[in-house]
């Protein structure tokens, strides 16, 4: 089975756009921007069905350092491994198998990408974006030219939409979340002090002098490759148009869905809206919510 974990970000959505998966996952942490639901549900209107994780043995960033009393270090960030790794292996446990996983991964992260191989033998991994020679940027022009909003930490300024308050985040990254999320700021800062580490190496947060550091945001631009890599994607998919009346006007807005239906092949897919599902538990425990369904539990539902 093909699946791309999908990280609700315009990599992740170009990447599971570029490579058909058979099942799209995405893992929900508490402290994500609200904004990153929205984008869920956007994303399913190309992707089809989405399916969200949560972990069930802990709550948030908070809950993590304060029980496991560990921040991040070489092994990695304490709450990327109990929020995210953690929930993925639970669904491992669940569907075993050579799997095929999708990663968005850009051009420019090819070292990640090789660690990413080295660690996960027993899969096989592809990297749409990187056999493309796809760029972070361009992936944002092309989620634009879909008509899908990126998530609202890109707008803020923010290179990715990660938790608020990522503990990986540098000087400039923790200095711009004091000046947006103050609230997070603080409760980070005092997380730091609870349990004796620090996310930067060498200060606290409430040691960190403002102004220091760098933040780099992504400015949307769509480059040669990306051009070729919309070409393909264009024949991949075709655009549904929708029209949405409101009172005193109308606004339409466009649905795209793949040309061919996965279960069979040789019939058009249909192209009714998807809808919303009820949140259910697995068996191991994770926790499936916030989900938007293709046509049919088939992956999408074939046109009489």
């Amino acid at each position: 089975m093909k699946v791309a974990w999908f990280s609700a970000g315009c990599s992740s959505l170009v990447a599971a756009m570029l490579s058909d998966p058979d099942e799209c996952i995405y893992i929900h942490v508490a402290d994500q921007h609200p904004d990153t639901l929205r984008f869920v549900r956007d994303a399913s209107r190309v992707l089809g069905k989405i399916e969200v994780l949560r972990s069930q043995d802990f709550s948030d960033v908070h809950d993590v350092l304060t029980r496991v009393r560990y921040v991040n270090g070489p092994s990695g960030a304490a709450c990327t491994l109990r929020l995210k790794k953690w929930v993925r292996q639970e669904w491992e446990k669940e569907h075993w198998g050579r799997h095929t996983y999708v990663w968005g991964y850009d051009v420019e992260e090819r070292a990640r990408a090789e660690r990413t191989i080295a660690s996960m033998p027993e899969f096989d991994h592809e990297f749409p974006l990187i056999e493309h020679g796809l760029t972070k940027a361009d992936c944002h022009a092309m989620c634009d030219d879909i008509g899908i909003r990126r998530p609202a930490m890109y707008d803020l300024g923010y290179p990715n939409n990660n938790c608020i308050g990522c503990v990986k985040g540098g000087m400039g990254y923790w200095n711009k979340i004091r000046e947006d999320f103050p609230e997070v700021f603080a409760q980070r800062a005092k997380d730091e002090r609870e349990v004796g580490h620090s996310c930067i190496k060498g200060v606290f947060l409430d040691e960190l002098e403002p102004g220091r550091g760098v933040n780099n945001p992504v400015v949307p631009d769509c480059s040669l490759a990306c051009a070729l890599a919309e070409s393909q994607m264009h024949d991949a998919y075709r655009p549904t148009f929708y029209t949405i009346s409101f009172e005193g006007g109308g606004q339409a807005w466009t649905r795209w869905t793949p040309r061919r239906c996965r279960t069979h092949p040789w019939r058009r897919c249909s192209t009714s809206p998807t809808t919303p599902t009820a949140p259910r538990t697995s068996s191991a425990g994770a926790s499936y919510a916030d989900s938007a369904t293709r046509d049919t539990a088939g992956g999408g539902g074939c046109a009489s």
